[in-house]
């Protein structure tokens, strides 16, 4: 420790000093990485520092002399934030069950074996939230433990693999979410709806395609109350995205609207999408609400139904007044000129779709709606970080991963999260726990952070250095 004070005193002193002519980015760089070394290091030291107290304190108290005996002392080497920390520890021995236990590390909550100590573990469920990709989050979190700034190439050799990133995902504590109640219940309540395949692995012969991979639908909806737009930006108001595989979608749905918002208070519920059958037939389970079909897919069928761009016009006029049989007609008419048998089926299918989605289409024509943006929303969400490179996951790991995106994306702090249900069982299935049993408050967005505090804390911390 003292060895990095003094490397790092005269790294600064040699910047600082005026006759240095030496103007460059690195004598910034260099005092940052010389810091950040002396800071690593006093964590270390004060980690062991702290365990090694704990351990005598519990050695020679009156309690521990009455019921154990002192059986050994044994190194144990752990991963942690400030890098890799040895301490020696000892096990005691019950009097009477002659059972054997360690007790710093059962005051600290550490489980036995493991390599990488719960917050490395935290770090890793909150990185690969954002990131999707196993490789990418063992190498950050890695750079992150070696320093938290350093040039060295010696920084990679604490990267993660993928294995046990994956090990620390499948383990995480599926809690079922719990959304606080809005301030305000508006009058109208919006959500967007689309879907997208995502290939499955592992899935049982007999229900695979031909022996190859298996696709799995994945619904998702945005639920918003309030569309604010700033000059060509717009922005989704007290958004929350849910994600699923599994059936009972629009219940669940429900169930958010439910429990974010005063139903009584709620007028209408406008539901928009391609006009898929999941998503018109939602009305039936959502109560107060109207299906619209997104302008961009209607207009993509018309382009794809009639080449000619003229033609198009003219038909589009017709969708614009709301004139069904005329459209149906002048469509027809024009579909009869067409000499490629295969090219007039298809555009029969797309004529069919906008007939069949008629009213849908009149009621997104209405002056005061506003759009559906689900196409952004999916590429985003789900094409890319599951469909943009070529993988395929396991049912039960997509499932995982779903809920985890979503929470992050809902403003669920997932570094708290993971570490207040480090202890409870590990389950592929939600665990439900009431509000008085567990701090659900890490699920309310927090859009603010107090800057002031932290400079204060970072301030009176460097100081006793």
């Amino acid at each position: 420790m003292n060895k990095l004070i003094t490397e790092t005193k005269e790294v600064l002193r040699t910047v600082i000093d005026p006759t240095n002519q030496s103007f460059s980015i690195r004598n910034y760089s260099d005092s940052i990485e010389s810091i950040s070394n002396v800071l690593q290091e006093l964590g270390r030291n004060q980690l062991i520092a702290m365990i090694n107290e704990m351990d005598i304190k519990f050695r020679n108290s009156p309690n521990r002399l009455i019921s154990f005996y002192v059986k050994d002392n044994r190194e144990r080497t752990i991963i942690t934030p400030f890098g890799v920390v040895t301490y020696l520890r000892t096990i005691y021995q019950c009097r009477t069950t002659k059972k054997c236990f360690t007790y710093v590390d059962r005051k600290l909550g550490l489980p036995r074996y493991d390599k990488y100590d719960p917050c490395i573990k935290a770090m890793i469920a909150e990185t690969h939230a954002t990131q999707n990709s196993m490789l990418k989050t063992g190498e950050l979190v890695g750079k992150r433990i070696f320093s938290l700034f350093s040039t060295k190439k010696e920084r990679n050799n604490f990267n993660i693999s993928r294995q046990t990133v994956h090990n620390v995902l499948k383990n995480i504590t599926l809690i079922k979410p719990s959304y606080s109640e809005a301030e305000h219940t508006p009058t109208d309540i919006y959500i967007m709806a689309d879907e997208k395949y995502v290939h499955l692995q592992g899935e049982p012969s007999q229900i695979r395609e031909n022996g190859l991979t298996v696709n799995v639908m994945v619904k998702q909806a945005v639920i918003y109350d309030k569309r604010v737009t700033d000059g060509r930006r717009s922005s989704l108001k007290n958004r929350i995205v849910y994600s699923s595989i599994d059936g009972s979608f629009w219940t669940n749905v429900l169930d958010i609207i439910a429990q974010r918002y005063d139903f009584d208070k709620i007028n209408n519920i406008h539901i928009s999408g391609d006009g898929a059958k999941w998503i018109s037939t939602s009305t039936s389970t959502i109560p107060k609400s109207t299906f619209y079909l997104d302008k961009f897919h209607y207009k993509q069928a018309l382009r794809q139904m009639l080449l000619d761009a003229d033609d198009r016009h003219v038909a589009e006029s017709y969708i614009n007044n709301n004139s069904k049989i005329e459209f149906k007609n002048i469509t027809t008419c024009l579909l009869h000129l067409e000499h490629n048998k295969d090219r007039i089926e298809y555009a029969k299918t797309k004529l069919e779709y906008i007939t069949n989605n008629w009213n849908a289409i009149q009621r997104s024509l209405h002056p005061d709606y506003h759009g559906c943006g689900m196409e952004g929303q999916i590429s985003h969400n789900l094409a890319a970080p599951f469909t943009s490179r070529p993988k395929a996951y396991a049912r039960e790991n997509l499932r995982r991963y779903l809920t985890i995106a979503d929470g992050t994306r809902n403003g669920v702090d997932l570094l708290n999260l993971y570490l207040d249900t480090f202890d409870l069982p590990r389950s592929n299935k939600h665990i439900e726990i009431k509000k008085e049993e567990y701090d659900f408050s890490m699920f309310e967005q927090n859009n603010r952070s107090d800057k002031s505090s932290t400079s204060n804390w970072l301030k009176g911390f460097t100081s006793q250095i």
